[in-house]
């Protein structure tokens, strides 16, 4: 799970997941919020090995929260910082 930012387009912040377990997966999301109110996510069971890039733009000094998930055998790994604000581009 990446978080990107570019100082492109006003400030672009970019949310990627990855998974090296191939079609074993169950699914993978990449997820990504603004402390502004908007948000967007890429996030599907056919995915097998990458997710994103879910991306917004115009969001220079604005703080977010990320999360990277996979899925294997309805268990459901995450990373990231889905909890608390931070990163604030």
């Amino acid at each position: 799970m990446e978080l990107w930012y570019s100082s492109a387009n006003g400030g672009t912040n970019c949310v990627i997941t990855r998974s090296f377990l191939g079609s074993k997966t169950d699914g993978i999301g990449a997820y990504l919020w603004l402390q502004d109110g908007r948000n967007v996510f890429d996030s599907s069971a056919s995915y097998n090995s990458y997710a994103g890039g879910a991306w917004i733009s115009n969001a220079a000094g604005v703080c977010v929260k990320y999360k990277g998930e996979v899925v294997l055998n309805g268990d459901v790994a995450t990373g990231g910082r889905p909890g608390s604000w931070g990163n604030c581009g």
